[in-house]
């Protein structure tokens, strides 16, 4: 019963339609992949320049790809503009009728050294911001059980978690074609969940185990410890993988069963009552 709930919940998030939030987030997420694109090739020794023409063509068709609508042809001086201000080490050179981008020279070895250090830093200062913006998204939302596994508050993970654990797993590519997306679509998934599961406000060092909040108990961690306690019925594995960050704890399943038990109860009796 729980693994058909499981499978249909993550049916429904593949199938599920896209809304207005995600739309921006899909489009900000392919931005970001031409951006890293154009950054693969900043340490090559062959400096790649690249035609704004081609650039709008790989920005639209992946908007194409993901399913996301333009209503009107990419404006290439917008994007070129966009990509600028996130690459400050381009510059824009118009060649007859292209306008092309290229990395600027930087000459000095003093220079170079220095640039090195600084991006160690920035890299450091942007996890931590990329973090900081994740962990607002997991706090906003409540996954507190409410009686069943069904509940369609647990089709709706953040966003921007999902995408960066998605960005982590596949590299985001631009050029890549969207088969075999779905592969790793159940991992995403998982690994999403399991993050909002382990996550606290505040970190406890003299705590002997991680207290997980009951409003962000995902429903992977729900399903498997339901799982396993019913296939074993041994307390001892279940807390192992409690304290891995794998699943609740014992005696929650214990509650949460209880509480299915108790509405199943409900449900019958209602039903019972109807019929006579």
């Amino acid at each position: 019963m729980f693994s058909d709930r499981y499978r249909a919940f993550f049916k429904s998030t593949v199938t599920s339609s896209t809304d207005h939030s995600t739309h921006e987030h899909q489009t900000a997420m392919v931005f970001a992949e031409l951006i890293a694109y154009i950054e693969s090739y900043e340490t090559s020794k062959d400096p790649k320049v690249f035609n704004m023409s081609v650039l709008c063509k790989l920005y639209s068709n992946r908007l194409t790809k993901l399913g996301i609508s333009i209503d009107k042809k990419v404006h290439s001086t917008n994007l070129k503009d966009k990509i600028l201000s996130a690459i400050l080490s381009l510059a824009s050179y118009k060649i007859g009728q292209n306008v092309v981008l290229s990395l600027k020279q930087i000459t000095g070895k003093a220079l170079l050294d220095v640039s090195r250090n600084n991006n160690l830093s920035q890299n450091m200062i942007t996890l931590i911001r990329a973090a900081n913006i994740v962990r607002k998204t997991i706090f906003h939302a409540s996954y507190r059980f409410q009686g069943s596994l069904k509940d369609k508050r647990y089709e709706k993970m953040p966003d921007k978690l999902h995408m960066l654990v998605d960005m982590i797993l596949t590299g985001r590519d631009i050029t890549r074609t969207t088969q075999g997306d779905e592969n790793v679509c159940d991992a995403v998934s998982s690994l999403t969940q399991l993050l909002v599961f382990n996550t606290v406000k505040r970190y406890n060092k003299t705590a002997k185990s991680t207290r997980h909040n009951i409003d962000r108990e995902t429903m992977l961690p729900l399903y498997l410890g339901l799982l396993i306690h019913g296939k074993t019925r041994k307390q001892e594995l279940v807390d192992v993988l409690h304290d891995k960050g794998f699943c609740v704890s014992y005696h929650r399943v214990l509650e949460v069963s209880s509480d299915i038990a108790n509405k199943a109860c409900t449900f019958y009796v209602f039903d019972l009552e109807c019929t006579l």
